[in-house]
């Protein structure tokens, strides 16, 4: 496999060689008028660490219609996909661009690219892919016409784009060579979490997310049906933080598990608030649903970095990235099957976890791992390496 790749680089921050270049993505990162959801904050979090990196990186704001229907037509054959792709000459000093994947590949993304290297030959072309294989979550009546796209134009992005930045681990896509990433986290900007537990309290579990299918979240509903349901008695509290196209569905599960009593449905919450949801939980609960992304999808999701960065216990199914080769005690994982967790097992594992450990140590510990593993820093490492060292591959 690369050596680019799988092996991360040490990050010269001293070099003399000027590096300036972009960032382009279709999130408003400027737009004071709302609060930042997570994918914005890891965008930001992306700039940051090019910038301490002496890379100089300047986000471009990719605007697309805000009309629902507008976006939907942007998919059809022979339309435009209606975003505002930056002008080429404006790039041409340029040493790089990092682009984030829009919805779908398109034509007029082509043609920029192929504009910006008529501009700009020896520009450095990096396209982030936030999530592969994908194909499974355009697979929907209203993407159809996208998924057609994006399949036709991803086949001749060899031809102007030089490294896919990839989470999945793999070693070239579309025919183009990867530089392995993992999800990070700014840990400047999230605090761990204050000790809450006590013997007598509830289990109180945090689940945030745009609630979608891979998410898995009514296997974990249906999971704490089933421990109610046969005759379990200690009190858990599931709080859902965020809204998503399962959110609806996830309502009407609660309603039909006679689980009112233990979940709470809080929609949107801001960091503050997000944090204060933190501060009295004991237990996060990651993805159970990968598998119906893939069979053998690698979870490197942004709240297992939050739920390390603030010092908490998780469950999850499937396969962390940062966990497959360095298990941890304060992590438990299910397999990733179409089938819910055992509620009996988790509550065993979140009480010998508390009564084995002071809350605080355990805290500390698991901030430590955070550090050690999922620091923006070393998340990016291998595309800071390509970047500053362009000139001499």
């Amino acid at each position: 496999m690369s050596e680019i790749s799988y092996v991360q680089k040490e990050i010269d921050l001293t070099s003399n060689r000027s590096i300036n270049g972009f960032y382009l993505s279709t999130f408003d990162l400027l737009n004071k008028n709302h609060a930042l959801s997570g994918v914005e904050r890891k965008i930001l979090n992306q700039i940051n660490c090019f910038n301490e990196a002496g890379l100089n990186c300047t986000p471009i704001f990719c605007k697309e219609s805000n009309n629902r229907i507008r976006r939907g037509i942007g998919t059809l054959p022979f339309v435009s996909d209606g975003i505002a792709w930056p002008s080429a000459a404006s790039l041409k000093d340029a040493s790089y661009l990092y682009i984030r994947r829009p919805l779908f590949f398109s034509k007029e993304l082509l043609k920029f690219l192929m504009k910006v290297r008529a501009f700009n030959p020896s520009i450095l072309i990096i396209v982030e892919l936030p999530t592969y294989p994908y194909d499974k979550e355009m697979n929907k009546p209203e993407l159809f016409f996208a998924a057609k796209k994006d399949v036709k134009y991803r086949n001749l992005l060899h031809k102007c784009i030089d490294y896919i930045a990839d989470l999945s681990g793999a070693d070239r896509i579309f025919n183009i060579p990867t530089l392995h990433i993992i999800n990070g986290i700014d840990l400047k900007n999230v605090f761990p979490r204050t000790p809450s537990y006590y013997p007598e309290k509830p289990i109180e579990m945090i689940f945030p997310a745009q609630f979608g299918p891979w998410h898995g979240c009514d296997l974990v509903l249906q999971g704490l049906g089933e421990y109610y349901k046969s005759g379990g008695n200690r009190n858990i509290i599931l709080h859902l933080a965020g809204e998503g196209p399962e959110t609806g569905h996830l309502r009407k599960l609660v309603d039909s598990l006679n689980l009112s009593d233990h979940v709470v449905l809080h929609g949107f919450k801001s960091r503050t608030q997000l944090d204060a949801l933190y501060n009295q939980c004991t237990l996060g609960v990651g993805c159970f649903g990968l598998h119906r992304r893939d069979s053998n999808c690698l979870d490197s999701s942004l709240k297992t970095r939050e739920y390390l960065a603030k010092g908490i216990p998780f469950i999850y199914a499937g396969k962390v990235d940062v966990l497959e080769s360095n298990p941890q005690d304060f992590c438990l994982g299910f397999k990733s099957i179409e089938s819910p967790p055992d509620f009996e097992h988790v509550i065993a594992f979140h009480d010998h976890l508390y009564s084995a450990n002071d809350e605080n140590d355990l805290i500390r510990r698991i901030r430590s791992f955070a550090e050690r593993t999922v620091s923006m820093q070393s998340a990016m490492s291998s595309v800071i390496w390509v970047l500053k060292n362009a000139k001499t591959l």
